[in-house]
């Protein structure tokens, strides 16, 4: 099964995203997580951590039109 990220919705996606860095702290974090999830043969595991990354990814999103509202 592939999953497939929804496509940006607009061309401030795209100006956000070329100007949003992560931290070296951030990256190294991210390697580390994922060298984990690489090695894990525990199906049950990725789905759970698959589960918990969706709404995560929701809930920032969320919060991040909420934070535009509060600009306006």
């Amino acid at each position: 099964m592939h999953v497939v990220c929804p496509p940006a919705h607009n061309s401030g996606d795209r100006i956000m995203k070329s100007s949003m860095t992560l931290t070296l702290n951030d990256q190294f974090a991210i390697e580390q997580m994922s060298r984990a999830v690489e090695s894990t043969d525990d199906l049950q595991a990725i789905k759970q951590l698959t589960q918990q990354l969706i709404r995560a990814w929701f809930l920032q999103r969320a919060a991040t039109r909420w934070l535009i509202r509060q600009q306006l």
